[in-house]
């Protein structure tokens, strides 16, 4: 803004000095122009003198009052005395500079006055802004038919921003109380990592239609990753009072055992996955990653107890061993997009590798919601390690691999397999990695302890 104001001088200031010699140029000719008309006044009124004399000479001529010498003297010098007044007054009538150039001079001014800031804007202004959200208004049913009805190709990052940009403005300038749009532009806000607007939209939308499942179950989502305690723990009751009105809801019972999960309530989360794994059909793929969930869930209690000394984790780790297989179940077949990765340990932190530890290896988007795409939890064993994540991997259906073109994976060593960072747990983050849907491999190195 203070750009804005400093600017605004300078082309004032250069509009007057620009305008300034015009203005000069037009005061002198309008003063040069009321000379021109008070010297013709006054030769004409010098003629009507030297007429009526001459007259008034031939009537004493007449009369005999004047000898003809006299008279042809005294008409002589009448006339001279008119010649000396005439040339006197045209000679204040000399003209400066044409009407036409101060037009001239009057439009170049008011070119630049208003070309100046044209091209000022133009090159530093926002202007290239206003028209981009203008288009990207005018293609808002576009972005709904892709993005919502699934017609045509899926809107990439940058659109999906466009898209929520769209809707903001189509909101402004058509205000409406449908908890439907509300919604829709919370779930936008979501898959642009924008939180305050995933927010404020769907708790719109929950003033709105706070009985509707869609709603509540979206509010609960949003608020599960606020930053106020208070919002936490409200869309926490408003997700359970969801569940028990509708028990059987899939999306609200993932919501609720990843929830558990994250708070560490891995007894809780337990039951809901089990819950679930009863409700889908065999042939559902989530109800193999929900089987593969609950194994890894339930395995420490099954093993129960510490590693031996010889086949403890820092002795494996030590141990100059080729890539091994994740020994976590793997689903029968991979579905969708398929990302391996060869977790490896620096050499400096094998001596600090926990007794009962776990490997975690997430993935999460680069430009999207904190949850996890696609997770796998297994019992630390020897490094480097090789683990498979995939879409069959993801822990609510409507977050995997597939849906972001861009992820970040996470391998972590850690005590109480939640993907949860605790203080002390050793941990690894590769570069960014953009998928195309073919297979993709990385590998990451645990080197970092927190």
């Amino acid at each position: 803004m203070t750009l804005f104001w400093i600017a605004a001088v300078v082309l004032v200031v250069l509009s007057l000095v620009l305008l300034f010699p015009a203005l000069r140029r037009y005061k002198s000719s309008a003063d040069d122009e009321q000379l021109v008309g008070d010297g013709r006044q006054q030769a004409e009124l010098n003629k009507g003198i030297y007429r009526e004399r001459l007259t008034e000479l031939e009537a004493e001529l007449a009369n005999g009052e004047l000898e003809q010498a006299s008279f042809d003297a005294m008409v002589l010098e009448l006339k001279s005395s008119l010649l000396d007044d005439v040339d006197s007054d045209l000679s204040a009538t000399v003209k400066s500079p044409s009407s036409d150039k101060h037009l001239l001079a009057w439009g170049i001014g008011v070119v630049m006055l208003v070309a100046v800031p044209a091209i000022w804007y133009w090159q530093f202004g926002a202007y290239q802004q206003v028209t981009h959200w203008q288009n990207v208004h005018s293609q808002l049913q576009q972005y709904i038919q892709r993005g919502v009805m699934q017609q045509g190709e899926a809107l990439s990052e940058t659109e999906m921003r466009d898209f929520a940009l769209a809707l903001r403005t189509e909101l402004h300038h058509k205000p409406t109380d449908d908890p439907s749009v509300w919604l829709l532009l919370g779930r936008v806000g979501m898959a642009v990592n924008d939180g305050e607007l995933a927010m404020a939209s769907m708790e719109r939308a929950y003033e709105l239609a706070p009985t509707n499942p869609s709603v509540a179950l979206g509010y609960a989502q949003v608020a599960m990753y606020a930053q106020d305690p208070q919002v936490v723990h409200r869309g926490a009751r408003i997700l359970d009072a969801l569940i028990a009105h509708e028990p059987n809801n899939l999306d609200a019972l993932s919501l609720k055992a990843f929830q558990a999960f994250e708070q560490g309530d891995h007894g809780t989360a337990a039951t809901v996955w089990r819950k679930m794994a009863t409700l889908l059909p065999a042939d559902d793929p989530r109800k193999a990653t929900i089987e593969r969930t609950l194994r890894m869930v339930e395995m420490p209690l099954a093993q129960g107890g510490a590693a031996s000394p010889a086949t403890s984790p820092a002795a494996a780790a030590s141990k100059s061993t080729p890539v091994a297989e994740a020994a976590a179940p793997q689903s029968k077949e991979v579905q969708g997009q398929q990302l391996s990765v060869v977790v490896k340990l620096a050499p400096e932190l094998r001596s600090q590798l926990p007794t009962n530890g776990n490997l975690v290896v997430f993935a999460r988007a680069k430009d999207g919601p904190p949850m996890p795409l696609a997770v796998k939890r297994m019992p630390l064993g020897n490094f480097p390690v090789k683990v498979v994540l995939s879409d069959s991997d993801a822990m609510m259906p409507a977050m995997k691999l597939s849906s972001f073109p861009e992820v970040y994976v996470t391998a972590r060593i850690s005590v109480d397999q939640d993907v949860k960072l605790s203080a002390g747990e050793l941990e690894g983050i590769g570069d960014a990695l953009s998928l195309n849907g073919e297979p993709y491999a990385t590998s990451v190195t645990i080197n970092t302890k927190h």
